[in-house]
């Protein structure tokens, strides 16, 4: 199954698909570029925190952060690792929670 980008609707079914907010399009897009990181992962950390409530060790074991160091977890939940990024989530968790749960959830 795939998306016709013209349009926003999926091919087979015809249905639209979800859209995203400007803010979320901002957190995927922050990039650290001195280190790989993407907004993706940044977003899936502090949504593994913030909103599933676990802990820098917890997120260490899960698939999302394994090979980061906890150094950068916690650079990353405080938000001194990317500003930006922190904000913009911040302000989507106080805004658009629904749309955090819908780009996050599977993590």
């Amino acid at each position: 199954m795939s998306i016709i980008y013209n349009f926003n609707t999926w091919k087979v079914s015809g249905n639209k698909a979800p859209q995203w907010s400007q803010k979320a399009y901002k957190l995927m897009r922050v990039n650290i570029n001195k280190r790989g990181y993407t907004g993706e992962l940044l977003g899936a950390i502090m949504y593994l925190h913030f909103i599933k409530g676990m802990t820098v060790t917890q997120i260490r074991k899960a698939p999302t952060g394994y090979n980061l160091p906890s150094v950068h977890i916690r650079s990353i939940i405080k938000g001194t690792f990317s500003p930006d990024a922190f904000i913009i989530f911040m302000d989507m968790l106080e805004t658009e929670p629904e749309i955090l749960d819908r780009l996050f959830r599977t993590y």
